[in-house]
C-alpha cells in the first residue's frame, strides 16, 4: 500500500490535460488579441492533439503519474520544465514535418508550452497539494534506524510532501491508541525486518483495521533516488534479480549504445588533433593510457582514455589538486574529454553507454573488504555514465564515498528500464554542458 492512490493519478492525469487545453486558449487568445472563436480553436486544437497526446504519453513514460513519484516528485518544477523541452522539440518537428494549414505553429507552440508548463506546476503544487494533505493527515514513522530519522527529517524540510509526521521508536500495541489520538491512517515501518518478528502479526492487525502501512524501503527509495545499503542482503538481490530476461530492454540498450557511440565517436575525432597537440606540448608523453577495469561478472576489461596524469595513478584515490594531475589533463577530465576514446569500448562491447563506472581491480579489492555486496554492482555491464555520477557530485575520497554511490548504483540495478537510461542520458549531457561532471 502506499500513500498515493490511483484517484491521485487520474487526477493528475485530468489536470495535465485541462492545462493543455487551457494553455492553447490561452495562447490564441494572446496571439491574436481577442477572445479566440470556436472554429480558430477548434483548428489548432486538432493540429495540436498530436502533439497533447505525444506530451501526455511522455509524462507517462517519465512516472508523472507513478503512486510514489506523484507524491514524493522533488524538484517538479524542473522535472516539467525539461520535460516540456523535450516535448517541445518534438512537436516543433511534428508541425513542420506534418502539419497543414495555416496555423502559425511556431507562435503558437511557444505561447502554448510556456503557458502549460505554468499551469501545470500550477495544479501539482498548489491544487493538488491542498487535496492530497487533506486526505493524508498525519504519518507515523515507526523505528530509530537512520533512515526513518533521514525520512522524517525530509519530510520536515519539504513542505511539498504535504505531510505531518510523528516518530515513535518502536511497534507494539500501544500504536493503536497512538494513531487513534493523533488522527494518523498512515503507518510508514520497515516491513522487512518485521517479517520474521513477533511484531508480524501485529501489521497485519493494523492492516486489517483500516490503516494505510507504507514500507519505508519504498518511500526511502523515492525520496531520495537510491538504496540504504543497511536494507540490502541476500533476498533483497533474489527480490531484485538483473539477470531476469529482459530481451526488449537489452536489444534496445545494445542498439542505442551501438549507434549513439559511433556517431560520437567519429565526431569525436575532430578532437584528436587537438588533444595530441596539448598533451605533447604539455609534457610530451604518450597520448593514451590504457588500463584494465573491473567489468561485467568481474571480468577485466582493458579501457582506453587521453592520457591526464604525469604518472599511472596506480589504483590510488584522485585528490583534489593532484600534482600527478597535468595542467592540460586537468582540462581534459573538467570537460570529459579525457573520456572520448572509451567510446570506441562501448562499440565493441566491453562497456555500454549507462551503468555503474568501471573501477581499477586494486581498488575493487580494497572495497570488496570494506562494503558488503560491492560486488553485486558487477552484475551488470558498466558505463561510461551511471546513475551515480548524475547524484554524486565528487568522486570517491574514503570508503564512505564509495558506500554512498554504490547506494545509487544499486538502484539504477534494481530499476534498469528505457525510461532510466534515456534519463540518465539526457541528465549527463546537462553535467557535460554544465561542467560539473564527476
Amino acid at each position: 500500500m502506499t500513500l498515493v492512490g490511483k484517484k491521485d493519478a487520474i487526477f493528475l492525469f485530468l489536470g495535465d490535460i485541462l492545462s493543455f487545453i487551457f494553455a492553447l486558449w490561452v495562447a490564441l487568445l494572446i496571439r491574436y488579441q481577442h477572445i479566440p472563436e470556436f472554429s480558430l480553436f477548434e483548428t489548432n486544437f486538432i493540429a495540436f492533439l498530436p502533439v497533447f497526446g505525444f506530451w501526455i504519453l511522455s509524462f507517462f513514460i517519465f512516472g508523472f503519474y507513478d503512486k510514489q513519484t506523484t507524491a514524493f516528485k522533488k524538484r517538479l518544477p524542473s522535472a516539467i520544465f525539461n520535460v516540456s523541452i523535450t516535448n517541445g522539440f518534438v512537436a516543433l518537428s511534428f508541425f513542420y514535418f506534418f502539419a497543414e494549414g495555416d496555423i502559425t505553429p511556431k507562435t503558437n507552440l511557444l505561447l502554448c508550452l510556456t503557458l502549460s508548463i505554468i499551469f501545470m506546476i500550477f495544479v501539482r503544487t498548489n491544487i493538488f497539494s491542498l487535496v492530497q494533505s487533506s486526505r493524508i493527515g498525519n504519518v507515523l514513522l515507526v523505528g530509530d534506524g537512520h533512515e526513518i530519522k533521514e525520512i522524517a527529517e525530509e519530510i520536515e524540510r519539504n513542505s511539498s510532501y504535504g505531510m505531518n509526521h510523528i516518530l515513535i521508536r518502536s511497534l507494539d500495541e500501544n500504536i493503536f491508541q497512538f494513531a487513534i489520538d493523533n488522527k494518523s491512517k498512515n503507518i510508514i515501518l520497515n516491513l522487512r525486518c518485521i517479517r520474521n518478528d513477533r511484531n508480524n502479526g501485529l501489521v497485519y492487525r493494523l492492516l486489517s483495521s483500516g490503516f494505510n502501512i507504507i514500507d519505508a524501503e519504498r518511500v526511502y527509495e523515492s525520496l531520495f533516488d537510491k538504496i540504504s545499503l543497511s536494507y540490502v542482503n541476500d533476498e533483497w538481490f533474489f527480490e531484485n534479480e538483473p539477470d531476469s530476461p529482459r530481451f526488449l530492454y537489452e536489444l534496445f540498450k545494445r542498439g542505442f549504445d551501438l549507434v549513439v557511440s559511433f556517431v560520437l565517436a567519429l565526431i569525436s575525432i575532430i578532437f584528436y588533433p587537438f588533444v595530441y597537440l596539448a598533451i605533447k606540448l604539455d609534457d610530451g608523453g604518450p597520448i593514451f593510457l590504457f588500463q584494465d577495469r573491473v567489468g561485467k561478472n568481474g571480468k577485466k576489461v582493458r579501457i582506453v582514455k587521453f592520457r591526464t596524469m604525469s604518472v599511472s595513478d596506480e589504483g590510488k584515490w584522485v585528490v583534489k589538486n593532484d600534482p600527478r594531475i597535468t595542467r592540460v589533463g586537468s582540462f581534459l577530465r573538467k570537460s570529459r574529454i579525457d573520456e572520448l576514446p572509451q567510446l570506441w569500448n562501448v562499440l565493441s562491447g566491453d562497456i555500454s553507454l549507462i551503468g555503474p563506472r568501471p573501477e581499477l581491480p586494486k581498488l575493487v579489492e580494497l572495497y570488496e573488504k570494506e562494503i558488503p555486496y560491492y560486488n553485486m554492482r558487477h552484475l551488470v555491464k558498466p558505463g561510461l555514465s551511471g546513475w551515480a555520477q548524475i547524484h554524486h557530485e565528487k568522486p570517491p575520497h574514503s570508503i564512505e564515498e564509495t558506500r554512498e554511490k554504490l547506494s545509487y548504483d544499486l538502484y539504477y540495478i534494481k530499476n534498469r528500464s528505457f525510461v532510466l537510461e534515456l534519463e540518465i542520458a539526457l541528465k549527463t549531457i546537462k553535467t557535460l554542458l554544465s561542467r560539473s561532471g564527476v
